[in-house]
């Protein structure tokens, strides 16, 4: 996770969520996270565009989004 932030930081925002706390709960029920970790991504307007759950996805797979 950390490697996948450092080489998208200057593309991306990453905000990462305790899921056992009350605004992580929140969170993962607002937007239905089943496994963790789940990865979402959002265009400018706030429109989920990707998710990928359950392990880190590779750098390819992000960038193949052409965000």
């Amino acid at each position: 996770m950390d490697r996948l932030e450092d080489q998208l930081s200057e593309r991306f925002h990453f905000i990462r969520l305790n899921v056992s706390s009350g605004v992580g709960k929140h969170i993962r029920q607002k937007y239905q996270g089943g496994l963790v970790p789940t990865f979402i991504v959002f265009d400018q307007r706030g429109h989920e565009v990707w998710r990928h759950s359950g392990s880190v996805p590779s750098l390819d797979s992000i960038l193949a989004l052409n965000l």
